[in-house]
């Protein structure tokens, strides 16, 4: 039929099969270099998605390692704050984590049975918040009667690992995002 004109893209490919087979597969190879490479574009998407699975790992152990080193290399001012955080930290790692709605002291209550310390630490954390938000007087007088922060974390420490199985800890310790869990 010549009533319609012919596809400019089909009459390089018909005059290559007039000339010769030679020159209709040359023809034929740079029209699949030039076509879209679906195996090639899998491949890479798969890269990707290795590589932001690997980089969020890596973020959840950098920040999970941020919170639990914070009170040792943070400021003296903030240690009831981030020694605090780096328990509820270890109390998520072992499975422990406050429910929505649930108060710090209920949690701490709740937590008894495995850290009796909790309760201890969660009241003296509460009084160095609610003491430093009223005036520097009474931040000044907080400072003189806080407690000793390392002592109270490492009794709840060590009453984590007498209470807890080993399994449960090393799990926890695994999983970079159980910092999540801690609120």
């Amino acid at each position: 039929d010549m009533s319609t004109d012919p596809q400019d893209n089909l009459q390089p490919l018909l005059g290559d099969m007039l000339r010769d087979d030679a020159s209709l597969d040359e023809f034929l190879a740079a029209r699949a270099e030039s076509e879209f490479d679906l195996m090639r574009l899998t491949w890479q998407a798969l890269n990707l998605l290795l590589l932001a699975f690997a980089a969020a790992l890596i973020s959840g152990y950098a920040i999970k390692l941020q919170r639990r080193l914070a009170p040792r290399l943070g400021s003296s001012h903030a240690r009831y704050r981030s020694g605090f955080r780096a328990t509820l930290d270890r109390l998520a790692d072992s499975g422990l984590s406050r429910e929505f709605g649930e108060s710090r002291e209920a949690f701490a209550q709740r937590c008894g049975n495995c850290a009796p310390t909790m309760m201890t630490l969660t009241r003296a954390h509460l009084g160095a918040a609610l003491s430093r938000k009223d005036n520097a007087a009474a931040a000044a007088r907080a400072d003189v009667l806080a407690p000793d922060w390392r002592s109270l974390e490492n009794a709840v420490n060590d009453e984590l690992r007498k209470a807890v199985p080993l399994w449960r800890l090393l799990l926890g310790a695994l999983n970079p995002f159980s910092w999540l869990a801690a609120r």
